[in-house]
């Protein structure tokens, strides 16, 4: 797995708060999208590895940009796991945006 550095922001108290982090590929695996399940047992994995909410989500939102045009319903089920993930970690689910056409 190579990995690659990437500038990560978030808002914390209405300030934004920007830091660098390190990106593997190859980290979900294959048939992680394949069902919704699959990708929220393999974020909660991700999560007890040390992983920070932030970086899965960057992580992705970036997959699910790509399959954006591609595969819709690939897409949508990217944005299901990530409200998931954001509602198991205490965050706000309503933020993420259905970007899928």
């Amino acid at each position: 797995m190579a990995r690659v550095r990437r500038k990560i922001c978030t808002r914390q108290n209405g300030v934004l708060v920007c830091k660098e982090i390190e990106m593997e590929t190859n980290v979900w695996g294959e048939g992680a999208f394949d069902s919704l399940d699959a990708c929220v047992t393999r974020a909660k994995q991700l999560l007890k590895e040390g992983r920070s909410y932030a970086e899965i989500i960057q992580q992705l939102n970036i997959q699910r940009v790509w399959r954006k045009n591609m595969d819709p319903e690939r897409c949508r089920t990217i944005t299901r796991c990530m409200r998931e993930v954001a509602r198991i970690t205490g965050h706000d689910p309503s933020r993420i945006r259905d970007i899928c056409g």
